[in-house]
């Protein structure tokens, strides 16, 4: 069974990706992000957002129905926050709450998940996010 907290893998060799978004505050509003397996297994973690493993279950729920086009989902909770979906494809999660943008870009096995915190950047940042995730897909990830 899934602990309620995502595991943090120690030491992570994802942490200068996390660090990398991050970085783009100025750029695209990226506030905080994380790198999750797909299976809840937080692989790196900006301090304080760490979705748990029920949370990204319910991220791949979202995915399958798109994949199944039978979309029944119209919100994410994501680290104690709830948010409700603006757009949906099959690689790319974007939703709001507030002023509060969550972003999950989906790879072959892991979630880039980053946390926008402008309503005029939230586009920019989708899409730089996703070229950033079709980058792991290329490194078979």
């Amino acid at each position: 069974m899934l602990s309620m907290l995502a595991t943090i893998q120690p030491g992570s060799v994802w942490k200068p990706w996390v660090d990398h978004i991050t970085n783009h505050k100025h750029d695209y509003g990226l506030q905080k992000a994380c790198l999750v397996e797909h299976n809840g297994i937080v692989s790196a973690a900006s301090k304080g957002f760490h979705p748990t493993a029920k949370e990204i279950q319910a991220v791949n729920r979202i995915f399958l129905e798109k994949l199944n086009n039978n979309i029944i989902s119209d919100r994410l909770s994501l680290s104690g926050r709830t948010y409700m979906i603006k757009s949906l494809s099959s690689t790319q999660i974007v939703a709001f709450s507030g002023s509060k943008y969550i972003i999950v870009s989906r790879s072959k096995t892991k979630h880039i998940i980053a946390l926008c915190d402008s309503k005029s950047k939230y586009t920019e940042a989708a899409d730089w996010l996703g070229k950033l995730c079709q980058k792991l897909i290329q490194k078979g990830f």
